[in-house]
C-alpha cells in the first residue's frame, strides 16, 4: 500500500512538471500564450495515441454481444490472429485480436483533437501576425503561427513524460489485467468527449471577446488560465482513475463501460 502511496505521489508531481514546462516557456523562450499551448495541444494528441497502444494489451476478454450503447464503438472484423506476443518479458503479453477494437473510434478521436486546435490555438489569438509567418484565416494557419521548434521539444518531453506513466500505470502495474480492450478503447472517445464539451463551452466566450472588444493581452492570457485549468483536472482525473476504484463525479465521465463484465 505504501509503494502504491508513493507511485501515485511521483506521478501526480510528474503531471505537475508537465503541465508546468509550458509555462517555464513563457518566460525562458518569450512564448505567447498560444505557443505554449501549442505544447498542451500536441501533448494531448500524443497522449491519446499512447491509450490507443494500451488497448492492445488489454487482457479481459471482451463481450460485444454485452455491451453497447454510450460510447462504446464496437469492434471491425480485421483479419488478425488470435494469439499473443509478449515483446517485453516484464510487460503484459500483446493481443493481435485486441486491434478489431481500434479504427472505428480513431477517426471521431482525431477529428476533435484537431477541433480543440481552435480553442488552444486560435481562440487565444486575436489576430497576432509573426514576421515569416502565415496570416490566421486558417486551421493550418493558426498551427504554424504557434508552432515553435521550442515548443515542439518541450511537447516532445512531456508526452514522453505522459507515456511513461501511462505505461507504469497500465503495463507495470498490470492494470490491464482489469480490462478487455472494448474498455481500454472507450478511454480516448471518453477523454475527447470531455474535452469537446470544453471546446462548446469556450465558443461563447470567444464570442464575447470578439463583441466586447477585449485587449489582446486579457484574452490570451484568459483563454491559457482557462485551459491549464481544464488540463490539470483532466490529468488529475485520470490518474485518480487509476488508483481509486470510487472515483469522484467529474472522474467518472472517464469510467468506461462495464456491461460486459456484469
Amino acid at each position: 500500500m505504501s509503494g502504491s502511496k508513493t507511485g501515485r505521489r511521483i506521478e501526480t508531481l510528474l503531471l505537475f512538471v508537465v503541465n508546468a514546462l509550458p509555462i517555464a516557456g513563457l518566460i525562458g523562450f518569450g512564448w505567447r500564450p498560444f505557443q505554449a499551448l501549442f505544447v498542451y495541444w500536441v501533448e494531448i494528441g500524443v497522449t491519446l495515441l499512447g491509450y490507443y497502444v494500451v488497448v492492445l494489451f488489454g487482457q479481459r476478454d471482451s463481450k460485444p454481444e454485452e455491451k453497447g450503447g454510450g460510447s462504446y464503438p464496437g469492434p471491425v472484423p480485421l483479419p488478425v490472429p488470435d494469439e499473443s506476443f509478449r515483446p517485453i518479458r516484464s510487460l503484459p503479453p500483446l493481443r493481435y485480436r485486441n486491434a478489431r477494437y481500434i479504427p472505428a473510434s480513431v477517426p471521431l478521436v482525431a477529428i476533435i483533437w484537431f477541433l480543440l486546435s481552435r480553442a488552444f490555438l486560435d481562440f487565444p489569438n486575436t489576430g497576432v501576425v509573426i514576421e515569416g509567418r502565415p496570416a490566421v484565416e486558417s486551421i493550418v494557419g493558426y498551427i504554424a503561427v504557434s508552432y515553435t521548434l521550442e515548443g515542439l521539444v518541450t511537447a516532445a518531453i512531456t508526452s514522453v513524460i505522459q507515456l511513461s506513466v501511462l505505461g507504469r500505470d497500465f503495463l507495470s502495474r498490470r492494470l490491464v489485467d482489469q480490462y478487455s480492450a472494448a474498455m481500454l478503447a472507450e478511454l480516448p472517445i471518453r477523454i475527447v468527449g470531455v474535452w469537446f464539451v470544453v471546446l462548446l463551452l469556450l465558443v461563447p466566450v470567444y464570442a464575447g471577446t470578439i463583441v466586447f472588444d477585449i485587449g489582446r493581452g486579457v484574452v490570451g492570457w484568459g483563454f491559457f488560465l482557462l485551459l491549464l485549468g481544464a488540463k490539470l483536472a483532466v490529468d488529475l482525473a485520470l490518474l485518480r482513475l487509476r488508483y481509486e476504484p470510487n472515483p469522484g463525479l467529474f472522474t467518472r465521465l472517464f469510467v468506461p463501460n462495464t456491461r460486459e463484465t456484469a
